[in-house]
């Protein structure tokens, strides 16, 4: 099991400018191209609104293309497990990253980083493709 969490899936920003150069390169009036343009756009606009980022993360795709290409990212095994009874917490994975934690039982491989440039490559080539 590979957990990519947000604190990675956020590093992969995908900026708008970046994706209207990709857009402008699909066949015109292509369901892929119009689906692309439909979904992003909502994305793009919460992303301005809320955080003043004038791009999209792309968390889905991320952890898509890691299943497909592990060496995306850098990942780190620790022992994790879900919490199940606190009031606040119930569901929540907690890691445990501590220099003393019982390596030995670490049962999940957790990204840490992500080379943003590879992914954000293959996320392009794979839409391209998809023309």
């Amino acid at each position: 099991i590979t957990i990519v969490g947000l604190n990675v899936t956020q590093q992969a920003l995908l900026p708008r400018t970046r994706f209207e150069h990709l857009v402008a390169q699909l066949p015109p009036d292509t369901a892929v191209r119009n689906l692309l343009h439909d979904l992003t756009q909502h994305c793009f606009e919460i992303s301005k609104k809320r955080r003043g980022i004038d791009g999209c993360y792309l968390h889905d795709p991320l952890a898509v293309a890691v299943a497909i290409d592990p060496t995306l990212i850098s990942a780190q095994r620790y022992p994790c497990d879900i919490e199940t009874e606190g009031e606040l917490t119930q569901g929540t994975l907690v890691v445990d990253t501590r220099p003393t934690a019982a390596l030995d039982s670490s049962n999940v491989k957790v990204a840490t980083a992500v080379n943003v440039e590879r992914f954000i490559e293959l996320f392009e080539q794979t839409l391209i493709a998809a023309c």
